[in-house]
Parts: C-alpha cells; structure tokens; sequence
C-alpha cells in the first residue's frame, strides 16, 4: 500500500511541533519549603522523653556558633539513661521509595570525647505499607557516624546526608537491616519495596539511646518527597526571655516529664530568681543545670531557693555568682522541673516572681513563656468481631485498630480472639474523656471503620462496641472484591486452598477447601470495596 502523502506531510509537521515544544517548554521545578519550628510555633512537632526513665531536657537555643539555618537550633542534654526526642507526624504512611533527600546538621558539645554519638534521625517503621499487619515494626535508624566519612566532631556544626550512609531497624521486621548488619539506604530500598514511615508514625531527631551523658544540637533537617523538599529550620525565642521547653508534652499517670527552664538572647547575666507554678495533678523535682550559668562555689544561693519544690505546687530557684565570677550573656538552661503524673489534668506550668539581674543590681527586661503538661489515665474499650461465613475467626489474623479521633494519642492495635472475636483493648484517655474511632481488619475479608459514634473513654472507665461483621470475598487482600477474585477463587474450586495474589487465598472462610461457600461470598460481595460501614 502506497503511503498517503497528506498524512505524512501532516505527520511530520506534528513532529515537528513536539520536538519544538520540547525545547521551548521550561523544566518542572520542584516545590521547596522551610518551616521554622520554635517555642512559639510548633508546626507539628513535639517533644517526648521516649518512654524512658533518666535525666534528659530537649529544647531550644540560640547558636551555639553560626547554626545552618537561622539563629538557633534544637537542643538536648541528657544523663546516662534518658533519651530524648522531637518529633512530627508530617510524613506518616509515606512510602521509602519516595523519599529523595535526607539531611540535617548536627553540633555535639559534650566534653566525653570517648564515644562518636550525635544526634540521630529515626523514622517510625513499616516494612510493607501496602498489607494489613499495622504492628509495631520498631524504628529505622540513621547515626551521623554510620554516613560515609562518619566521623563526629566536638563543638563543630556538622551536615549530613543519610542516604549516603547506612541504617538499622531496630525490631525483627527490619531483618536483614539489624544493628549488626545496617544497610545502605539503597539496600533498605531493595528489602522493602513497599517500607516506609508506619500509618501514624513519627519522624524523629534523638538523642540518648543510652549513652555515657550527651549534650548535641540538630538544625536544617531537609526532606525531600518525590523531589518537594521541606527544610525544618529550628529556632529559639528571638526576644530576651525565661521560657520552659518542651512548650507541651503528655504522660501518663505515674509518668515522668522533664521540662528546662531557659534563658534566651539575655545580656550580662549575673543573678535570677523565680518561681515555677504547678497543680496538684503532679508532683516535682529539681535540679540546677550548670552549663550556661553555673551555682557551683563561689555562687550563692538563698537557703529556701535553693531548687525547693517542697510547697507542692511551686518550686523556687535563686542563685547570684560572686565574684570573680564573671556575667554570662547569651542563651541556655539555667534548670529543669522533672514531674510526675498522680492524677489526670492539665497542668499550666508557669513562671512567677521572675527577676533577673546585672552585676549592678539592674533589673534585665525580659518576657516569660510557660509551658502546659496532660497527665492522662488509661480506659478501657470492649467489642467483637464477626467474619460472614464463618462461625469464628478461626486464626489470629485479624486487627482492631483505635485511632484518637483528635489525634492528641497515636494509634492503638490490638488483635482479637481466634475462637471469639472478642477484643479488650486498653486505650490512654484524658481527664475529660478521648473519643476514639476504629477499623475492624482480617485477611481475606474488607476492613470495617467506625469514624462517627465512636465510643468516648474516660480515665478508669469502660466502653463497649457494637459487634461488627466483615464482608468476605477479598481473595487477594487489595481491599476490593472483583473478578481477580473470582478468578483464583474458581480456578481453585473443588481442591486444595491456593495463593491469590501476593498474601490472600481462595479458602475465604477458612475450612481447608475451595468450593461454593467461599465463591458466593465472592459472588454476593462483588463491587463492593474497602472500608465498609461499621
């Protein structure tokens, strides 16, 4: 057949066109962001001491030196057994494979020189995002002396890139990426294609984990997702000023904070005195933190200031360096208030009486920031699970999973009977009471969510709900009941129980064959996709 020369002509001229428009049309630019994190505005972070029991302080500072990004940066000083971490919740249930840039600076201050630690970054960790196992996988963790050229220097800023170094998962699910063999990152990426941040997880800035006493700083964290980068700058107040870090933090009944109290961009620093207020939902404890402005000899400090929490309500702190002693100008934690959770609340915590002073017994203007404490109990949430066409669940597969409808709590996961599906979950509750929402999961059958009417639990109290039944057919666990399903139920009828797809089987109700019972769960539940009504 002869070519139509029209057509050609035509052709060539589209060709053309696009070859044109490929030249003229400018490169996509990536989004890039910074987001500055600071007393002031969290922007999604938050302190913890990460469950652990030890001396340990988190914060913000000015300097120390010249930081990457801005005037400040973020702080911890921990003893031997804390560990201390700030955290945000921005890149949950995001995918590895995403991930395009990971770096941050870090500056280590401490005087033992006979370790090679700094601040590490962690991400909550889930070694396949795309299945219904929401356990707890533990974390994947990369240390500044695990990247290439690792080496920590003391009192020096310092940039790296954790892609170019390795990481190790700190849980059994991470293997073969365990603490004594860590990966590259790329060899993370080939391990666990489908890995990443767990539904609800956190990225985390650490310190501690335990080590020998630690005082280090982190800044300028950037991260990258499919090439949008956002840059954490972490910065300190800008006005000369008492504030408590963190701004606000949660624990438990018979838990433990630890807050600092700071001191920000102030000049000629020779003597303080104040107060720290509290409620009686807490007990305190403090100590002086002789860094930036020491009460060692020859200091003074008045007898009945001297860290007194005695009151219950208050501590009390006063201090005056003698000279030779010279004034100290800048910015650092003059102490900290360690509390314990009694009873469930919130607890304003809040400066009073503050006065700070020049060598010439001049008042210095300042500004003072509080911070606020939940103490929170626990409750506990009662339900049943149900699989249609089956008389019990029958094996330990299935999940209930309680999601803190204000998103204060992360997520809880728990497992129901095999025999029952019964489920008693305990849940934390603030003093006025934390709704809860739930997702009903089980192989093989489309995941159930209660996102309205979800039970309200109380600090000491109970909730029950109502019994739910998950819709069978799912032969291949991708949350929708189609011809896919059909398919490898039918191609197995009348014999053994097969794979379907990657983790699913065509036995939906689980009694060893294949046959009409589980093609009609199928059948009657074809079109019908996850999540399902309550």
């Amino acid at each position: 057949m002869r070519p139509n020369k029209k057509f050609t002509v035509a052709a060539s001229m589209l060709v053309l066109l696009v070859l044109l428009a490929s030249f003229s049309t400018p490169p996509v630019a990536h989004a890039a962001t910074t987001i500055t994190v600071s007393p002031a505005a969290m922007n999604g972070w938050v302190f913890s001491d990460d469950g652990v029991a030890g001396v340990g302080v988190a914060n913000f500072m000015i300097g120390p030196g010249t930081p990457p990004s801005g005037a400040g940066s973020v702080h911890f000083v921990l003893d031997a057994t804390a560990r201390e971490t700030i955290s945000t919740m921005a890149y949950a249930n995001t995918k590895f494979s995403t991930l395009t840039t990971l770096q941050y600076a870090t500056y280590r201050a401490s005087v033992d020189a006979g370790n090679n630690l700094a601040v590490a970054l962690q991400f909550d960790f889930d070694n396949n995002l795309d299945d219904l196992d929401t356990g707890w996988k533990g974390r994947m963790v990369f240390e500044p002396y695990m990247a290439a050229g690792g080496t920590v220097l003391q009192n020096t800023w310092q940039t790296w890139d954790a892609m170019t170094g390795k990481w190790w998962g700190s849980n059994a699910a991470a293997a073969p990426c365990l603490q004594a063999s860590p990966c590259t990152w790329a060899q993370v990426l080939s391990n666990f294609p489908n890995g990443g941040i767990r539904a609800g997880g956190y990225t985390h800035l650490k310190a501690g984990g335990p080590a020998p006493g630690f005082e280090g700083y982190a800044d300028k964290l950037i991260i990258g997702v499919s090439g949008a980068e956002t840059t954490y700058d972490f910065e300190s107040s800008s006005n000369a000023g008492l504030y408590m870090s963190p701004s606000a933090t949660a624990i438990p009944v018979g838990g433990t904070a630890t807050f600092g109290l700071n001191v920000a961009s102030i000049n000629n620093l020779y003597g303080y005195q104040f107060s720290t207020s509290h409620t009686a939902n807490v007990s305190a404890v403090a100590a002086f933190y002789n860094g930036f402005f020491t009460t060692l000899p020859p200091a003074f400090i008045p007898t009945a200031w001297n860290k007194d929490c005695s009151s219950g309500t208050a501590c009390k702190f006063a201090v005056s360096h003698v000279d030779p002693q010279l004034a100290r100008t800048g910015s650092g934690m003059l102490a900290s208030v360690t509390y314990t959770g009694l009873t469930p609340g919130t607890v304003p915590l809040a400066f009073s009486g503050d006065i700070l002073s020049d060598k010439n017994g001049n008042a210095i203007a300042h500004s003072s920031t509080g911070a606020t404490l939940i103490v929170y109990g626990y409750g506990t949430v009662y339900g049943m699970v149900n699989l249609q066409g089956r008389a019990a669940p029958l094996d330990a597969t299935g999940t209930v999973t309680l999601t803190d409808a204000s998103a204060f709590f992360p997520p809880v996961v728990a497992t129901y009977g095999p025999l029952t599906g019964n489920y008693t979950v305990t849940v934390p509750a603030q003093a006025g009471g934390t709704t809860y929402n739930l997702a009903a999961n089980h192989s093989l059958y489309l995941h159930n969510t209660l996102t309205a009417g979800g039970p309200m639990v109380t600090p000491g109290g109970s909730a029950t709900v109502a019994a739910t039944l998950l819709k069978g057919g799912d032969a291949t666990n991708d949350g929708a009941i189609d011809v896919t399903d059909l398919t490898c139920i039918g191609g197995a009828f009348g014999g053994a129980p097969t794979l379907c797809g990657t983790t699913g089987s065509s036995d939906i109700n689980a009694d060893g064959v294949v046959n009409i019972l589980d093609l009609v769960l199928a059948g009657g539940n074809y079109g019908l996709a996850a999540p399902q009504p309550w």
